[in-house]
């Protein structure tokens, strides 16, 4: 979900779409939650405004984690709004992240969506817990201890929304790929 540019990134939407047309065809789905980070949380801005463009699946609530979202150099236009399809935003925002480039987008929201914010000190990449592996002398980084802490909130946080919008997890042979 992550691959540079804005015809990936479109791709990817487009891909993830028709997946969705497929599982909701002939299943009652209410709600769905959209979890990325950096491109992927831009992506899922962009799928859920896709999905508010048809009918049958605008009704369909969106609930989205998003963190660090991050388009790159080029920002794709549905990254910076979302429809009134979207309940619940959650964005995390790397706050010690200072590349170009890789400046977090706050999209223009509905008055209904019910927005938390939050600054995560750490980095880009430190947000998912990438850099946790990295050790000096058998002493790990102070970046890679608050990298790993804050993938333990982030984990904490993720399966506590899971529970508050009483998401069900679907069967897996809806999504495998055939």
């Amino acid at each position: 979900f992550g691959i540079i540019g804005p015809s990936n990134m479109h791709f990817n939407v487009k891909h993830a779409y028709k997946k969705i047309i497929e599982i909701t065809k002939n299943n009652n789905i209410k709600q769905i939650i959209f979890i990325g980070h950096s491109r992927g949380a831009i992506q899922a801005f962009m799928l859920s405004n896709k999905l508010n463009n048809n009918n049958k699946l605008k009704n369909i609530d969106i609930n989205i984690i998003a963190l660090d979202p991050v388009a790159g150099p080029i920002i794709p236009k549905h990254s910076k709004y979302l429809n009134n399809n979207i309940k619940n935003l959650d964005i995390f925002v790397a706050s010690e992240c200072r590349v170009p480039f890789m400046t977090s987008i706050i999209p223009e929201i509905s008055k209904n969506t019910k927005l938390n914010l939050k600054n995560i000190p750490t980095s880009h990449n430190g947000i998912v817990n990438l850099k946790c592996s990295r050790e000096e002398k058998g002493f790990r980084s102070i970046e890679a201890v608050t990298a790993k802490h804050v993938s333990e909130y982030l984990k904490l946080f993720i399966l506590n929304k899971l529970i508050e919008y009483k998401i069900q997890i679907p069967d897996a042979n809806l999504i495998k790929n055939k």
